[in-house]
C-alpha cells in the first residue's frame, strides 16, 4: 500500500499535511510506474514500440534513474506538442508539454543519440484532422449493436463522449472529439499512419509567453542530432476505420485461455 497521512474525522487535516500526503502519494506512483517501466523494457529486451500520452513526469523519473531506456525500445511514441500548429492551452504549448514542460525537455533530450531510438512526435498538427462526432458514435453503437458487449460499450463510448462534446461545442461550436491519445497508440502499432519529418526538438521551459512550446529546428541551424521524427501528416480515413474495427472487435466475446 502507498503511504497515507490521515487525521482523525473530528480534527480537519491541516493543509501542510494534506500537501505532504499528496506528494508521497505521488512519488510513491512515480517509482511504481518507473519500476514497471524499466522493468518491463529490460525483460523484453529491444521492446518493440512504446506510447506515451497525458504528462511525461514518469517518463522523466524513469530517464533519470535508468539513462539507457532509450535504447531498449525500437519506436517511442508521445502525444504532446504543437509542431507547425498553434498550441491548445496557450497559443504555443499543447497541454500535455505544458503540463510539465521541464520533464518532457528531459525525454526529448534522452532520445535521439547514438544507438537511442527518436521520440515520435504526435502533435496537433495531425491529431486535430483525426475527428469523430455523434454521428460517428450513432454508427458505431449500430454496428455492435446485438453483440456480446455491445451495449456496455456503447453506453461507456455515449458517456466517455459527451463531456468533450460539450466542452468543445462551448470553445468551438462544434460538437466534435479529437482522438489525440488514440492516434499515437495507433501509430505505435502502425507507424505508417503518419508521415514524419526528422528534426531536433527542445522544450521552452523558461519563456513568460512561450513554456510549454516544442521548438522544431527545421533547418538544422542548432547543429544537434535530431531527436525526433515529427508526425507532419496523417491518413485520418485509415485512421477511423482501424479504430472503428477495434470497437467492433472488443464488442465481441472475449475468448477465453
Amino acid at each position: 500500500m502507498p503511504p497515507r497521512i490521515t487525521g482523525r474525522r473530528c480534527q480537519p487535516v491541516p493543509v501542510e499535511v494534506r500537501q505532504a500526503a499528496d506528494l508521497l502519494e505521488r512519488r510513491w506512483q512515480l517509482s511504481i510506474i518507473y519500476a514497471a517501466l524499466s522493468g518491463a523494457l529490460r525483460f523484453n529486451e529491444f521492446a518493440e514500440a512504446v506510447a506515451a500520452g497525458g504528462g511525461l513526469p514518469f517518463l522523466a523519473l524513469a530517464l533519470m534513474r535508468e539513462p539507457e531506456l532509450p535504447r531498449l525500445v525500437k519506436r517511442f511514441v508521445i502525444m504532446g506538442g504543437a509542431y507547425s500548429d498553434s498550441g491548445n492551452v496557450t497559443p504555443s504549448a499543447e497541454f500535455n508539454i505544458w503540463h510539465d514542460a521541464e520533464a518532457a525537455r528531459i525525454v526529448f533530450r534522452a532520445f535521439g543519440g547514438v544507438g537511442a531510438a527518436p521520440v515520435i512526435a504526435i502533435g496537433l498538427d495531425v491529431t486535430r484532422k483525426t475527428i469523430i462526432d455523434e454521428s460517428d458514435v450513432g454508427a458505431i453503437a449500430l454496428r455492435i449493436a446485438g453483440k456480446p458487449h455491445g451495449a456496455k460499450l456503447t453506453r461507456f463510448l455515449e458517456d466517455a463522449s459527451r463531456f468533450y462534446f460539450e466542452r468543445m461545442e462551448k470553445m468551438l461550436g462544434k460538437r466534435i472529439f479529437t482522438m489525440h491519445d488514440p492516434l499515437a497508440v495507433a501509430v505505435a502499432l502502425d507507424p505508417t499512419l503518419v508521415e514524419t519529418r526528422r528534426a531536433a526538438v527542445d522544450v521552452e521551459t523558461t519563456g513568460r509567453l512561450t513554456t510549454g512550446a516544442t521548438v522544431v529546428d527545421w533547418r538544422g541551424q542548432w547543429g544537434r542530432l535530431a531527436n525526433a521524427e515529427v508526425a507532419v501528416a496523417v491518413d485520418a480515413g485509415r485512421f477511423r476505420s482501424l479504430f472503428f474495427d477495434a470497437i467492433a472487435r472488443l464488442a465481441e466475446d472475449v475468448p477465453s485461455n
